[in-house]
């Protein structure tokens, strides 16, 4: 179970190698199991433990949620600069396969289990849908360490591209 309080605070568990074990769970399946050892009632649990049990899974949909405000035609100015840097962040966590680089109030913060319990339980609905229609393909594109490592490195030239700001777009 993964209980914790004020004074225990975060424990940020390491990244597992990428090319130790070639691990093809699913992110379904990760989601699952993070739900499965939340604890009951009304504890509380840090975002960088739940971000630890998900390991690059859940680094990589981070950056996926912070894209999707950099695909609709008009935007927010100024957007795409903070919104990239957390893409370069976090590209670069899967970069040098380490813990994100977030702040630590940010990972320390506490959520009532429950409610957390109840919004994965809602996401792991629609992955669910769209691991029914997708499969893994071209897994030589994404195991091992020297894909998960060139994968990191386009993330953070990703990040940068969401940074610079384009003439003509607004």
């Amino acid at each position: 179970m993964l209980a914790s309080d004020g004074a225990a605070g975060y424990c940020a568990p390491e990244m597992k190698n990428p090319s130790s074990e070639l691990d093809t769970k699913t992110l379904g399946q990760a989601l699952e199991e993070v739900i499965a050892r939340l604890p009951p009632g009304d504890q509380t649990v840090a975002l960088g433990t739940v971000l630890g049990l998900l390991e690059q899974d859940g680094i990589l949909l981070i950056c996926a949620f912070l894209s999707i405000p950099c695909l609709v035609p008009i935007t927010i100015p100024g957007s795409g600069t903070v919104l990239g840097l957390l893409v370069l962040l976090l590209g670069s966590a899967v970069l040098f396969n380490t813990n994100p680089p977030l702040p630590g109030r940010l990972l320390r913060r506490l959520y009532p289990a429950a409610r957390l319990k109840t919004v994965l339980e809602r996401g792991l609905r629609w992955v669910h849908r769209i691991e029914k229609v997708s499969r893994p393909r071209f897994t030589v594109l994404t195991l091992g360490r020297v894909m998960s490592r060139f994968n990191g490195f386009m993330l953070v030239a990703c990040g940068i591209l969401l940074m610079v700001p384009l003439p003509g777009v607004f």
